[in-house]
């Protein structure tokens, strides 16, 4: 953004305003008229975000360990961002892993769009109950009540890194033959220029 009615010879007015339309929230002054929206689900659209939500559930199956998964698939420029995970499973623990790359899944569901203005859903949650072995290395979290519960986490990044490679956020029991589902809230959204030119 070039300039900012009123305030056409003042660049720090202008990156506030720039920084306020791509999320990234300043913490000084901003003119006039300007209000941060950061925690306003309906402006998401003005930063080219896609609020969506994810669902998967997959059942025990005998000598296997079950597991979720989310995933981004085409365009490889776009990114989904898991704010918010919900867990049920009877298993005595599971764990929570960004991994690359993403399982080999038996079935996948694309993830639905919380604001219908905006419909270029890339997101994916998968399931499978293939692994062979214990689920997965980390397994901090216990058995979940009967009606599932918000797992504490720090938001997760899935996509596809510079060099091409896929990433996915796995959620897998560590006890054979228990089902386990899953439900994930956050956004998705197209990667910007700068973003593009990272190198791992």
């Amino acid at each position: 953004m070039g300039a900012v009615l009123g305030f056409e010879y003042e660049p720090f007015y202008a990156e506030l305003v720039r920084r306020a339309f791509y999320g990234d929230a300043p913490g000084g002054p901003v003119p006039a008229g300007i209000i941060l929206a950061n925690d306003r689900i309906e402006w998401a659209v003005l930063r080219r975000e896609i609020p969506v939500s994810l669902q998967a559930g997959v059942g025990g199956a005998v000598g296997t360990f079950s597991f979720t998964q989310f995933t981004v698939g085409p365009p490889v420029d776009s990114i989904l961002v898991v704010e918010r995970l919900w867990v049920i499973s009877a298993a005595s623990a599971f764990g929570v892993e960004l991994v690359s790359p993403p399982l080999a899944s038996t079935a996948s569901t694309r993830a639905l769009t919380r604001d219908q203005r905006l419909k270029s859903i890339v997101a994916f949650a998968s399931i499978a109950n293939n692994l062979a072995g214990a689920g997965l290395a980390n397994t901090p979290y216990p058995a979940t009540p009967a009606q599932g519960e918000e797992i504490p986490i720090r938001p997760f990044v899935v996509g596809t890194l510079p060099l091409g490679a896929q990433t996915a956020l796995v959620v897998a029991v560590n006890t054979a033959n228990t089902a386990v589902s899953a439900i994930a809230y956050g956004y998705q959204r197209r990667l910007r220029p700068e973003e593009l030119r990272l190198e791992t």
